[in-house]
Order: C-alpha cells, then structure tokens, then sequence
C-alpha cells in the first residue's frame, strides 16, 4: 500500500463519519409540525379559515392528512396553533423593543403594527379570522394583549413620574383605556391593509402625543 494512501479502516471511519445523523422519532414530529405550520400558516393566510382544508395542506405537503390529524386534532385545534404562533412573533417583536429601550416610544410601536400588517396573513388569520372563529373573548388573554397592556402599564408610571398624569387613574379606567387602544389598533391595521399607499404616521404622531408618547412635531 502506497505511503499516502488511506487504510480500510480509515476510510470506513471516514465514511462513518460523513453520514448524516439520523432523525429521533422526537426529531422527525418536531419537523413534521413545523412544516404543517407553516403550509397552513399560508393557506389560511391566502384563502381564509372557511375555504381551506385539512387536505389542501396536506396536499401542500405531500401528505395525507394522518398526520394532521395526529397532530393537531382538526381544523380548527390547527388554526388555532397557527394563531398563536402568529401572536407569540408578534409579542417577541414587542417584548423586545420594549426591553431594549428605557423610555418608552409609542410611534415605534405603531410602526412595528404598520409592519405586521404588510403581512397579509397576520391580518387575515389574526384580527380577521380569528376573533370569529376562535372567539373573541379569547383576544383579551393573548401574548399580543398581554404585553400591550405591560407596556401601557409602563407608560401610565412614566406620566406619574413626569407630572404629566396627576390624578390617578382607578382600575376600571386603566382597563377601559387600554381595551379602546388595543382596539384602535386592531381597527387601524385593518382599515391600512385596505389603504397601503396612506400615510396615516402624521395622524398617529398628533394623537399619541396626548398621551405623552411621543414629541409633538
């Protein structure tokens, strides 16, 4: 054998070594969900929760619908997961700003929502579907509502320290100025989808100014 050449036993290493990892049973579930998440993230995003089915995503797939079944129960258990996903991005993109910055800015927060509705399947699943399908009352005790209100939260104790909130505020009117905010909001994103060449940020710097937001300009 040449003085370069490798051993048997070296190459069968070799080749040992180069051989892709097999999936765990674990693994390959873990795969599976994702990529039904994803299927039915976009198809209930282009054709809406009543004209989609469980098997135009598998068949999106290649799949039967078992799996889904297995999975996620039905249709609706499916939408559901995919919702929340939606919800839970959202709620990241939120908690994230709102940790790396000491004062809170409101227009940042109004054009993180401006964002969000350029993704027609977040405004078709989340605030269009879903409060029907799912429930509106659900809306109330999801991750995006939750750290919303943190940040309202958040903002009223600055107007506190500031002097610019002097009388408090009880807990009715806390609830009530948040649930008309988050409401805005969600009518806002949802009349902008339907006008994406208005610029409604001139609008949005005056009215948040009110509440001690932003710098009037």
């Amino acid at each position: 054998m040449g003085k370069n050449a490798a051993s048997p036993k070296k190459l069968g290493a070799n080749a040992a070594a180069a051989k892709p990892k097999r999936q765990t049973q674990a693994e390959r579930r873990e795969a599976t969900q994702t990529m039904v998440l994803e299927s039915a993230c976009r198809i209930f995003g282009e054709k809406g929760f009543a004209d989609t089915s469980l098997k135009d995503i598998a068949e999106d797939l290649g799949l039967t619908i078992t799996p889904i079944y297995h999975y996620f129960g039905n249709k609706q258990a499916l939408f559901l997961a995919v919702t929340e996903a939606m919800e839970l991005e959202f709620t990241q993109q939120i908690e994230e700003f709102s940790f790396s910055s000491e004062k809170i800015d409101l227009i940042e927060i109004w054009d993180m929502l401006i964002e969000m509705t350029q993704r027609p399947n977040f405004v078709r699943i989340v605030l269009r579907d879903a409060p029907i399908i799912l429930g509106r009352e659900r809306w109330e005790d999801t991750s995006v509502v939750q750290a919303v209100s943190r940040i309202f939260q958040d903002q009223l104790s600055l107007l506190y320290e500031s002097g610019s909130l002097t009388k408090p505020l009880s807990e009715n009117d806390v609830v009530l100025l948040q649930r008309m905010l988050i409401g805005c909001f969600s009518e806002a994103a949802l009349m902008l989808v339907a006008n994406p060449d208005y610029d409604s940020r001139p609008l949005m710097l005056r009215v948040l100014a009110l509440f001690g937001g932003v710098e009037s300009q």
